[in-house]
């Protein structure tokens, strides 16, 4: 039974959305994601790394590999994401997974579930170009029995801040004089980047799959 204060005031949310880190280039958003992510091990803080396209999987499961880093892939359903695997906390080790592979929970059975006293934090390597996209991380977030942190990063370079808002950022952080090895972190940006989702989701009629965010956008944004 819902608590007096959920009847008030409605279901508070597990998930707690930090600010987007926004790198100039893509290659210091992947530096930074692998920083981030070995940060929060530094706090015995569980890291679920999600990327929306394949392109983006292989090229960090290159960096764990080159950087002889510990981590478990998850890409298919049947090898989903599973409870289990975030209670067993191994110290250096991050479970990469592709959105498409985040279970979709029951409702019945994510009650069932204990509370767990552990925290996670899902680091997204990227946005996915509309809202519609990114709802399968959020579902995800919201049944899982702990506190959730969730963070995604992105890059000025990327396709989605090339269509929109890219200019706007990176003069931003020419004027703020952000070094190359630090992300700029704002809630206008923030605003910024989910008013271009919307945008995108208007002007699209399809949401064809695709290896890259680049060749979504060829796939599926119509030709002015």
């Amino acid at each position: 039974m819902p608590s007096l204060l959920e009847r008030l005031f409605g279901k508070r949310s597990r998930i707690q959305l930090d600010h987007d880190r926004i790198w100039k280039t893509q290659t210091l958003k992947l530096n930074g994601i692998m920083a981030h992510a070995a940060w929060l091990d530094r706090h015995a803080t569980r890291v679920l790394m999600v990327t929306h396209f394949i392109d983006t999987f292989r090229t960090l499961e290159a960096l764990f590999h080159s950087r002889a880093l510990p981590y478990t892939p998850m890409m298919t359903g049947s090898s989903a994401v599973q409870l289990r695997d975030l209670q067993n906390y191994r110290p250096g080790h991050v479970l990469l997974a592709l959105s498409d592979a985040l279970p979709d929970i029951p409702k019945d059975q994510a009650k069932r579930v204990a509370e767990c006293g552990f925290d996670i934090c899902i680091l997204v390597a990227e946005h996915h170009p509309v809202p519609a996209g990114e709802k399968v991380i959020d579902e995800f977030g919201e049944k899982l029995p702990c506190t959730v942190r969730l963070c995604y990063h992105e890059a000025l370079d990327a396709a989605l801040l090339k269509q929109f808002s890219g200019d706007l950022i990176g003069n931003a952080l020419s004027l703020l004089k952000v070094p190359d090895t630090e992300a700029i972190t704002h809630a206008s940006i923030d605003r910024a980047i989910r008013q271009a989702q919307k945008k995108i989701s208007r002007r699209t009629k399809t949401n064809h799959a695709a290896d890259s965010a680049d060749q979504w956008f060829r796939n599926n944004m119509p030709r002015d």
